[in-house]
């Protein structure tokens, strides 16, 4: 299995060393004084978990993190507002060329109104991109006109999975488990329409699955996303709506893009549930990987720096 690292913002790269170490001692000085937003604290408890299994990808016990890394998903995936502009995508990609890594570009779920944007935003970088992950079918046929490579992301990867899976009582908890170990693409019909389009990679989240349809035909090759699940996702914005007296919650045009500043939580904090722009997270830390996952190197681990 291959490490490749999800980046959000352009403002991320320039941070990278600080967000790929453990930085234990900053923790622990301030866990349990200051409420510290989830993205913090995952991205530590992540890196740990990470260098603790570094058997998956570690090919020696001296590696570190940032050396194992092979490519770069750049991009939101989350709102159409906040797709990532050419002069962001040369950027990104300039950095990965300096740095050896491999360049992925993530797009959104877009609607009718964005897949313009989309075509400029390709037009101006197909002569260096190769795989881009789309989350709808609009962005998915136009990828294919450009003649790029596809990559099925979370929101093209049905699967059934529940916020509050911990909250259920023990005799319900193992038939919710087996519900939500399967997902769309162990149908044979379902591999062999994305295989006729050249599509053999799709996304999945850190939680467990029947990996077994793995090893039959047509083969396919999985993105494991870590460490956020997403809970739920919806065109409508509720940061959009606090701040946005015309459109409301459905900044069809013209957005603020407060969410790139801002983002809510639980104020109880039950669920361990927050929002960052429209999709709705909880984490999931530990990993689960199985043998299937493991041992193709051509799976890849998703780890997503900060949301």
């Amino acid at each position: 299995m291959k490490l490749y690292i999800k980046i959000n913002d352009i403002s991320y790269i320039e941070k990278l060393d600080i967000l790929l170490k453990r930085r234990w001692t900053f923790f622990k000085q301030i866990e349990n004084n200051f409420d510290i937003y989830p993205e913090f604290k995952a991205n530590i408890l992540s890196l740990n978990e990470l260098y603790e299994n570094k058997e998956i990808f570690y090919e020696t016990q001296k590696q570190t993190l940032s050396k194992l890394i092979k490519g770069i998903y750049f991009g939101n995936d989350y709102c159409e507002h906040l797709i990532t502009d050419t002069s962001e995508i040369k950027k990104a990609f300039s950095f990965a060329v300096e740095n050896k890594l491999n360049f992925v570009l993530t797009l959104p779920v877009l609607s009718e109104n964005k897949i313009k944007t989309l075509e400029k935003v390709l037009k101006e970088t197909k002569h260096f991109l190769k795989e881009v992950v789309v989350n709808d079918y609009g962005s998915l046929y136009t990828v294919l006109e450009f003649g790029l490579k596809p990559v099925l992301g979370i929101f093209l990867t049905k699967k059934i999975k529940a916020a509050f899976i911990e909250k259920v009582s023990p005799q319900s908890l193992k038939k919710q488990e087996e519900l939500m170990s399967h997902i769309e693409a162990e149908i044979l019909e379902y591999r062999e329409f994305f295989k006729n389009l050249g599509i053999s990679r799709i996304s999945i989240e850190n939680e467990p699955i029947d990996t077994s349809f793995l090893k039959e035909k047509p083969y396919f090759y999985i993105d494991v996303y870590y460490p956020y699940k997403r809970i739920s996702y919806s065109r409508a914005c509720n940061i959009a709506g606090i701040f946005n007296d015309i459109q409301k919650y459905f900044p069809v045009e013209n957005c603020m893009k407060y969410c790139k500043d801002i983002g809510l939580e639980s104020k109880d904090n039950l669920f361990d549930i927050f929002q960052r722009y429209n999709c709705n997270f909880k984490t999931q830390l530990k990993l689960n990987l199985d043998e299937n996952l493991i041992k193709n190197k051509k799976n890849r681990l998703i780890f997503e720096i900060f949301l």
